[in-house]
């Protein structure tokens, strides 16, 4: 006896096609004969980004002006794609297929840009452009990031999310919690009493003198250039690393200009162990600031969108008591703590005082 039978009910139409397969039976035993045919999708992929000011590729851009951003993709299959536009701040006015017009803010910052580029198999590739407004128009062009090919889940869920994403409400409220200042309007974090001069001024981090400091590059998880420097007295611990994009040679004697220089900066985030105000038991707490120097709710460090404060922090330092509810901040000592420094995943430059050897002993 024979007949036709399906072996899977799963559909997994998504990953291949399936055609027919057989099932003969006999005296000993049953045989499967399956035929098949397989059709892998690919993923689109993104071979330019640009942001365009008055017909030039820019970084940086005055407040309130308006951006052209075209994106330009390719299918190895030759299917139709589809281009979905986003931005974290601004708006996008206008939009026809692989291109887009955006408006942005009327606050300075830096501010990113995103297109999804999807194809008829629905598979799809992100890519990301960032904007300053922290100034005067700054020209020059900006690479787009290849995806890993494992990539199947957009960018912007992976990575500082890993713990789960905080939304805006929930930023706006642990900053409340650990005494930023401020109100919360519609998630918004208003008139907040802080900013990263102030913070800096607590701690004693303005003078370049004190505590200790290193320029480096992560070369294996974030891969951007850093600017550290801490302190340790009687009041607690406090350190900030402020982030500079991006590391192209991962080689020992790496150009880290952005980061020696102050060029770039993407956003420096802090963070401290201290008590409450009131001396009580010290514990961590964490801040973002932007390139104004303005407190941030969210920052974009993973290069896969933004991730709001604390979450984006907890993801690497840790969380024992990092509430299920995150509008919940009765307990505002998330059980984070800092990290020891990873040498083996540090890059150095061969400026003048910058070298592993001449600042690891800090």
């Amino acid at each position: 006896m024979s007949f036709d039978r399906r072996l899977f009910t799963t559909d997994l139409s998504h990953c291949f096609s399936l055609t027919k397969r057989h099932f003969v039976s006999g005296l000993c035993g049953i045989a499967v004969l399956t035929s098949f045919t397989v059709s892998v999708f690919a993923a689109p992929v993104i071979t330019s980004f640009e942001a365009k000011l008055d017909g030039e590729n820019v970084v940086q851009a005055p407040p309130n002006s308006t951006i052209t951003l075209t994106a330009v993709a390719e299918d190895a299959d030759s299917n139709p794609l589809s281009f979905t536009w986003s931005v974290n701040a601004g708006t996008i006015i206008s939009s026809s297929g692989s291109e887009a017009q955006w408006q942005l803010p009327i606050s300075g910052g830096l501010h990113f840009a995103y297109v999804f580029v999807t194809n008829s198999n629905n598979e799809k590739v992100e890519g990301g452009v960032t904007i300053s407004t922290d100034g005067s128009a700054i020209f020059g062009s900006q690479s787009v990031a290849t995806p890993a090919t494992s990539d199947k889940i957009p960018q912007t869920d992976h990575f500082l999310n890993y713990l789960g994403a905080n939304v805006k409400e929930e930023s706006c409220n642990y900053y409340l919690a650990i005494d930023t200042g401020g109100d919360c309007i519609d998630g918004n974090l208003i008139n907040p009493e802080i900013d990263f001069t102030k913070w800096k001024n607590k701690w004693g981090l303005n003078d370049s003198s004190t505590g200790v400091r290193a320029i480096y590059a992560n070369k294996t998880d974030l891969n951007l250039q850093r600017n550290m420097h801490g302190i340790s007295n009687a009041d607690g611990t406090a350190y900030y690393v402020c982030n500079y994009p991006r590391v192209d040679d991962l080689d020992e004697g790496a150009n880290l200009d952005n980061a020696i220089h102050n060029l770039n900066l993407a956003a420096c985030v802090a963070m401290e162990n201290s008590s409450d105000g009131n001396g009580g038991e010290r514990f961590t707490k964490f801040y973002a600031f932007g390139p104004s120097g303005d407190l941030l709710q969210s920052v974009n460090l993973d290069g896969r969108g933004e991730k709001y404060i604390p979450g984006s922090c907890v993801v690497c330092h840790g969380g024992s008591s990092y509430p299920k509810n995150k509008n919940d901040y009765t307990d505002v000592n998330l059980g984070s703590s800092f990290l020891p420094f990873d040498l083996d995943n540090f890059v150095f430059s061969n400026h003048p005082g910058l070298s592993k050897l001449e600042q690891q002993s800090s």
